[in-house]
């Protein structure tokens, strides 16, 4: 089952084009994709049980994609400020 959503969205929109593979790594990346699928899934299951999930990447819709991505974009964002203590108003206006 493929990931929803593309990886490399994640990257440029949520941290920039600059941002390099250092800075945010694949693999960051590949299990927030994961993580957003599995959600995405959740939710269209209940509608679309034959459907879903979707087995074939070119069968996933757009709007699919782009909300998977999304959501991917949260949690990677998440994953690199981590930690107990308040974020500062920037990142808080990312989220």
């Amino acid at each position: 089952m493929p990931n929803y959503g593309v990886s490399g969205d994640v990257r440029d929109l949520g941290f920039g084009s600059n941002v390099t593979e250092a800075e945010v790594p694949g693999a960051i990346i590949t299990t927030c994709l994961g993580k957003a699928t599995t959600l995405v899934d959740s939710y269209l299951e209940h509608t679309y049980p034959e459907q879903v999930p979707y087995t074939v990447a070119a069968d996933i819709p757009v709007l699919i994609n782009g909300l998977t991505t999304d959501i991917a974009i949260y949690y990677a964002k998440r994953a690199k400020h981590p930690g107990p203590g308040p974020l500062s108003e920037d990142i808080k206006k990312e989220y």
